[in-house]
């Protein structure tokens, strides 16, 4: 009895002594999350500093020969990415921003002499569409976010540092996921390894989604990565990925691919990085080596072949290269791609790339072309409200896209930068006429109305020419806010005439850092008609950055000609079991009723809407996922998985808009097309979610928190291509 008696009495000592330990562990973990959340106790990637300084030897104008480059095989997954692990980054860093010195300096008494002085009525359109984006807490990676979002038939799609957000167009979120999650089976550092600066393109002449960013293991030494996914349909949510990592530097130029920017064209993917040689372990020194321009094939890239692709490297003498990207008009066919670069204060850069897919020796690289464009000031730091800490400008940098239009049969190129009239930062913008030849400036402005600083914008333009421009915009007595301005085709030239609207009021100020952006995404719809804008803010003073998704339409746009994808993925997906953190579904698909569409006898659909100033209810049925116990959107930044969800894709009703002149609209327009001619959609599997294992509990979190959890190794259903 005495012995049994002393055994229990260690015993219970002892679990008592292991209650403690565990008492103190969660005590750290949830003072770490804290910590990280609030970011006063974060281990930087890069602790030497966030901007990386480089000289810019501007003599070195060589350029070499495109050459092609050694074939890249795919991965694929063919599954449903709901069944992917739902659960953000676990490091948050400060990511490194390489920065001339020396070429330009602002300067605060320069007046901007194409600046908008003169006031105009702020008759935008009020946002569609109006909801939260990624967030630093739960999908970011660091800072800044690098925000990308393209729209495509039913979704839109929402990139950051490092995660991808899918999202249906009223804003549900559909599933959500690190580029680590998604890529699986290249055999590269991009399926482990993604580091950041993603882009997004919805590809209206396949009907395909690409989604990049890059990838490595060893800064300094490389090998560096560019990491391209690929939707197998038009749906990205259980229609299949092909994964290829696409070595960016070669044996002899090791050298990382920094800002890597992508536009669509008529006949492949056209790609842009500066590539620089990092000197230290951390990339806190580098020397800058040019930029490397890559064309990819698209009919490759978007049926999950091995993909080729040609290459070539521009001198040092230039910088930050953005492709042209064609969203609603396609150029004629044998149309160079256009890549443009901001040279001088005063002088733009054209190159034309005619890429021939059979023999990279006939391909062409013609430029730089030089336009002489109204003098300008780099903008300097923004101020905020609540804080000391200014934000990056990027002022000397062309905003994504470099934005292709055709409207009348008059080719045209759009973009914007940040520049600064007496001090204070503005969005200049840009139309570029007389393709074929030297391009011209048709118009070009200044958008600063008064002392509030607009930077890093992003521009687009619908299928009738009317343009759109979103940005930030903040001053020391208001906090970042997100802000649009436009003009209709009709409008008197160089100027915005129908003013600006907001589509969030920022409540906070971002502390401790002064990365901002480095980008902001404008698009259009593949209605023709519908702008669609994404970037970041705050919500409360600190340093978790929100984000947020918007959407607009001018009144009377009635749609135009866009590239119709013809929707015949060249493999079937399977939805196969995967294990996810709360659990292993088995899919039984089933068939929905399929959906009718009638087309015109050009298979177009002819937009028959007229203007009315509220939603009519005529209905045309379209597919939508309709998710069954979907988790709603609160006031907590964190995300709770449940286990029962059953997705199902079911013809909604969807309601014509036909806005009038001074309507505000609340939906987005919907084309009715002629009844002519028939088609049937194939059948789409039902995705229904079996448990066949024990889940185990998930955490729900604080609202300020920040707590990882760390998944064991999940095995997909996932064909693997190994790159020679």
């Amino acid at each position: 009895m005495f012995k049994s008696s002393n055994t229990h009495k260690k015993s219970f000592f002892l679990l008592f002594f292991l209650a403690i330990c565990l008492l103190v562990a969660l005590v750290g973990i949830s003072w770490q999350g804290r910590q990280v959340a609030e970011n006063t106790n974060i281990s930087l990637l890069r602790p030497g500093g966030d901007v990386v300084e480089f000289v810019q030897d501007t003599t070195d104008t060589s350029v070499s020969e495109i050459k092609r480059g050694d074939p890249v095989y795919p991965a694929s997954y063919n599954g449903d990415v709901r069944d992917l692990p739902q659960i953000g980054p676990t490091e948050k860093t400060l990511n490194v921003e390489f920065e001339p010195v020396g070429n330009d300096l602002p300067d605060p008494g320069f007046i901007d002499p194409v600046r908008q002085a003169f006031e105009v009525p702020n008759v935008m359109p009020s946002p569609i569409a109006n909801f939260a984006g990624l967030d630093l807490t739960n999908w970011g990676a660091g800072w800044p976010p690098d925000t990308q979002g393209d729209v495509g038939p039913n979704h839109y799609i929402q990139a950051v540092n490092t995660s991808i957000g899918i999202y249906s167009k009223t804003g549900t979120q559909l599933a959500a996921f690190t580029f680590n999650t998604l890529f699986d089976g290249t055999g590269t550092p991009c399926d482990a390894s993604n580091d950041g600066d993603p882009v997004v393109l919805y590809d209206n002449v396949s009907g395909h989604w690409i989604i990049s960013d890059f990838a490595w293991t060893n800064i300094q030494d490389g090998p560096y990565y560019e990491c391209i996914a690929v939707s197998q349909t038009a749906d990205p949510v259980s229609g299949g990925w092909w994964f290829y990592g696409l070595r960016a530097d070669d044996a002899a130029h090791p050298w990382l691919n920094d800002y890597p920017k992508m536009g669509a064209w008529h006949d492949g993917i056209y790609m842009t990085a500066n590539m620089f040689d990092c000197l230290d372990a951390v990339c806190s020194s580098a020397t800058y080596r040019g930029v490397r321009l890559w064309a990819l094939k698209r009919t490759e890239l978007t049926s999950g072949l091995p993909l080729n692709y040609q290459f070539t490297d521009l001198g040092t003498s230039y910088f930050s290269l953005v492709p042209a990207n064609a969203k609603v008009n396609m150029p004629p066919a044998g149309t160079p791609n256009y890549l443009m670069s901001r040279q001088t204060s005063t002088v733009m850069y054209t190159w034309k790339w005619a890429i021939d897919w059979a023999n990279a020796a006939n391909s062409t690289l013609t430029g730089p072309l030089n336009t002489t464009i109204a003098s300008h000031s780099i903008a300097s730091a923004v101020p905020q409200l609540g804080t000391g800490v200014t934000l990056d400008s990027l002022s000397p940098r062309l905003m994504v896209q470099l934005q292709y239009t055709n409207v009348g049969g008059t080719p045209a190129l759009w973009v914007t930068h940040s520049v600064s009239s007496g001090g204070i930062a503005g969005i200049r913008w840009y139309e570029f006429r007389n393709l074929s030849g030297t391009p011209s400036v048709y118009q070009q402005s200044t958008y600063q109305p008064d002392t509030t600083h607009r930077w890093m914008g992003s521009t687009a333009v619908d299928s009738q020419g009317n343009m759109a421009v979103g940005y930030s915009a903040s001053s020391s007595s208001i906090n970042p806010q997100i802000r649009y301005a436009g003009r209709l085709a009709t409008d008197p030239l160089n100027a915005l005439s129908q003013g600006e609207a907001t589509l969030v009021s920022g409540t906070g100020s971002q502390t401790s850092y002064s990365r901002w952006g480095d980008y902001s995404a404008m698009t259009v719809d593949v209605d023709g008609c519908t702008f669609w804008y994404t970037t970041e803010y705050y919500v409360t003073t600190g340093t978790n950055w929100q984000t947020r998704i918007g959407s607009f339409v001018f009144p009377g746009c009635t749609g135009g000609a866009t590239a119709t994808p013809t929707n015949t993925p060249t493999n079937t997906p399977t939805n196969t079991a995967t294990n996810t953190p709360t659990n292993t579904p088995t899919n039984t698909p089933t068939n929905t009723p399929t959906n009718t569409a009638t087309n015109t006898p050009t298979n177009t659909p002819t937009n028959t809407s007229t203007n009315t100033p509220t939603p009519t209810p005529t209905v045309t049925p379209s597919q939508s996922v309709t998710p069954t116990n979907t988790p709603t959107e609160t006031a907590s930044p964190s995300i709770t998985p449940t286990n029962t969800s059953t997705h199902t894709l079911t013809p909604t009703p969807t309601p014509t808009f036909t806005p009038s002149p001074t309507a505000t609209s609340t939906n987005p327009p919907t084309s009715t097309p002629s009844p002519t001619a028939t088609s049937t959609d194939t059948p789409t599997p039902t995705h229904t979610p079996t448990p066949s294992a024990t889940p185990s509990p998930t955490a729900t979190l604080p609202p300020e928190s920040d707590f990882f959890i760390f998944l064991p190794v999940v095995h997909r259903n996932s064909n693997t291509g190994a790159n020679p």
